[in-house]
């Protein structure tokens, strides 16, 4: 929620849903390591992240795993990137999808 919320101008968002999915624990996990960017990687803009993009380019081209887990740029977390291109993409089980409303409170504290 929170990469998301970080892009959005003032207007709330009211058509997004909160998505789950069950990855088996024998399947690949592809890793980027944190130590593995470039010093100020979190602060850059999204358009001179060019290392990001040329990592899960990669990572796409390669075919290496159907997952890969990636540092969250805004908080101290890990962000799942999905491949269903790759074959181990339909062992990956998906939850229902159920409406997702952003607190409005986001949104009224960058108007003061």
């Amino acid at each position: 929620m929170l990469e998301t919320l970080v892009h959005l101008t003032a207007e709330v968002p009211d058509k997004y849903v909160l998505g789950g999915a069950n990855i088996p624990p024998d399947l690949e996990i592809s890793n980027v390591s944190e130590s593995g960017l470039p010093a100020g990687w979190r602060n850059a803009l999204s358009a001179h992240q060019t290392i990001t993009r040329e990592i899960g380019d990669e990572w796409v081209r390669t075919g290496r795993s159907a997952v890969l887990s990636v540092p969250s740029v805004i908080v101290e977390e890990r962000n799942f990137v999905l491949n269903p291109a790759h074959p181990d993409f339909r062992h990956i089980a998906f939850l229902v999808p159920v409406p997702f409303d952003f607190d409005s409170r986001f949104f009224d504290r960058r108007s003061q």
